[in-house]
């Protein structure tokens, strides 16, 4: 069996170009011309704004929304001819509900699988509509979605996404002039098998892979031993579902790729890093997290409380152990285990020395630019010595609650 991943044609006809002000492909993509029929700027539109990003700073999301349009891959000719053969093969002029919802699930569940860009969770929406138009009466399509045939008359055909390349671009660029941009209108069309064999576990992510703007990142070969042709990973390219449709995991390589390619940030940085600079009181707090808010926080603390002839001096050190679940993710928070312990001495007394030293555990919640510490259970000795006396002890309930505004940007390497 030929397991052959899916080509990607690039639109190649230089004058078809031209009237649609589309960039014309670099050397390396595969070419399909069109014929001069279909050269109309109502039949060739590159789908530019069928692919949109947002970027959620405070719950660390970034989400691409993917929209197609599934259509039949029929016309009016073979709708009357399968029509005639009876209602099963009738059927296949039509995409239903079920194959729309198996599409969208095969994408959804490939791409939004923990897959990460830095500290930001990826996150792949596919608005999905139908249309059942007959091919040869369909409208002309805008540049909002990817018209996607599908096709369910043939068996394991080969799907396609039809799209163009810019200049200089390459299989494995990461910058927005290596993206790839599907086309509408072109001859052939975006076309999509249904169902698919069974081996083919990520067809539909890989083709929307292609719809969100990456290449293919594998090379055929011909197996000297029987003669049939085979893929494989190209050299430096991830055993993934770019390479490979029988895999359902997406390396991280694949991941910076699509983001990068996308320009989902606009050109900014990922706000990864967090500080906290502030004084509560008289307790300085500060702190510094790189790599997203989740894992731990150490914060220090210090600060000096003056008693007019001495003064208290603070010093200690807590930890916050953020993580997300299923409940903080409904508020975009982020949150975990809090724990410090902290030594408070007496300076500048003559003849006298005294302190008090504590620990203190409880909860921490990252929420809306604040760090919460909400104390639970403490305890705390306290110690005094003069020239004639010295005691020592039980502390009073040291346990306290602060509210520490952060900051989130890029501060660390």
């Amino acid at each position: 069996m030929d397991r052959t991943v899916r080509r990607i044609a690039a639109v190649a006809l230089a004058g078809a170009l031209a009237l649609v002000s589309l960039p014309a492909p670099s050397a390396a993509s595969p070419a399909r011309p069109f014929p001069a029929a279909h050269l109309t700027l109502e039949a060739l539109v590159a789908a530019t704004k069928a692919v949109t990003w947002s970027v959620d700073d405070e719950a660390k999301i970034v989400t691409a929304t993917v929209r197609l349009t599934l259509a039949t891959s029929c016309t009016s000719a073979t709708m009357q001819a399968m029509a005639l053969v009876g209602p099963a093969m009738a059927a296949r002029c039509r995409v239903d509900a079920a194959a729309a919802k198996a599409i969208a699930d095969n994408i959804t569940s490939v791409w939004n699988n923990n897959n990460r860009y830095r500290c930001y969770l990826l996150q792949v929406v596919v608005d999905v509509i139908i249309d059942n138009t007959p091919a040869d009466r369909r409208p002309p399509t805008g540049d909002d979605r990817v018209v996607v045939q599908i096709d369910q008359t043939s068996a394991n055909i080969t799907s396609v996404v039809m799209g163009t390349t810019n200049s200089g671009s390459t299989w494995d660029g990461n910058t927005p002039n290596d993206r790839l941009t599907p086309v509408n209108g072109s001859v052939p069309p975006t076309t999509w098998s249904y169902p698919p064999a069974s081996w083919k576990r990520s067809l539909y992510a890989h083709e929307a892979a292609h719809v969100m703007g990456l290449n293919d990142t594998y090379e055929t070969y011909v197996d000297p031993a029987d003669g049939k042709t085979y893929s494989r990973p190209k050299a430096g390219a991830p055993d993934d579902a770019l390479s490979n449709i029988e895999k359902t995991n997406v390396d991280q390589k694949t991941v910076d790729r699509l983001v990068e390619r996308a320009d989902a940030f606009k050109g900014s940085k990922p706000k990864c890093d967090y500080k906290i600079d502030t004084i509560i009181s008289w307790y300085h707090f500060t702190s510094t997290k790189c790599g997203g808010p989740e894992g731990d926080w150490v914060i220090d603390v210090e600060g000096t409380y003056p008693l007019g002839g001495g003064s208290l001096a603070l010093s200690g050190t807590g930890h916050a152990l953020l993580t997300r679940n299923a409940q903080t993710a409904k508020d975009k928070s982020f949150a975990g285990p809090w724990n410090a312990a902290f030594r408070i001495d007496l300076e500048g007394v003559p003849y006298s020395i005294g302190g008090q030293e504590g620990t203190i555990t409880g909860d921490a919640k990252l929420a809306k630019s604040v760090l919460h510490l909400v104390g639970k259970n403490a305890q705390g000795e306290f110690w005094a010595q003069t020239p004639a006396l010295a005691l020592g002890g039980p502390s009073m309930d040291p346990m306290k609650s602060f509210d520490l505004p952060v900051t989130n940007g890029s501060f660390c390497p």
